[in-house]
């Protein structure tokens, strides 16, 4: 009986995937946004702060947990650091605007309109964009790093970033990660 239910769990979790997958490819063809509801996000626990349309800065962070390489894994990285930053730190929602996925997927945080909970000097004027990993040896995977930047390309595109805009890094983000974006367009420096 309990095969059977397992059975049963993992076969709707398979065609749920399957769906969302089809779904996140076809709506962002150039990069792919898991929405909330694809990561089954808890609501905020009270209303979030809106952000201008276009922001002047990108902040850029690693999670500091493990990496994650395929869409449950990362799913449940996600989770974790929604459920952490509401319960452990008291923040209203996941600290980030998006993370970047090692499994070549954006996850929408607070996403375009609410400003993150990840530096108190650029909350309300930049995007919080996490990379999901630890990256003091590692470097972020090759997929991470075009994922970012077809993030940011979309961004630019859609005036989300101030054409002038500022890439930014945590001093806390691993040095892998930090020399990797030192070397990226726009490049301003650590807070």
């Amino acid at each position: 009986m309990v095969k059977l239910l397992v059975g049963v769990a993992v076969t709707l979790l398979l065609q749920t995937t399957s769906a969302i997958t089809a779904k996140s490819l076809k709506l962002n063809s150039n990069v792919r946004i898991r929405t909330r509801q694809e990561w089954v996000a808890q609501p905020p626990s009270k209303r979030l702060p809106s952000l201008p349309r276009a922001v002047p800065n990108i902040v850029v962070y690693q999670t500091a947990t493990d990496t994650c390489k395929s869409h449950a894994q990362c799913v449940f990285r996600v989770r974790y650091l929604q459920t952490y930053d509401i319960e452990s730190r008291s923040m209203s929602d996941i600290a980030y605007n998006f993370l970047v996925g090692g499994d070549g997927a954006i996850y929408e945080g607070r996403g375009w309109k609410f400003h993150g909970d990840h530096n108190e000097e650029y909350n309300s004027k930049s995007l919080g964009i996490a990379f999901i990993g630890t990256f003091a040896n590692a470097k972020p995977t090759k997929i991470q790093s075009m994922t970012f930047n077809k993030l940011v390309n979309k961004a630019s595109k859609e005036k989300r970033l101030k054409r002038d805009y500022k890439l930014l890094i945590d001093k806390g983000s691993g040095d892998q990660l930090i020399a990797l974006v030192k070397n990226w367009p726009h490049f301003a420096g650590e807070v």
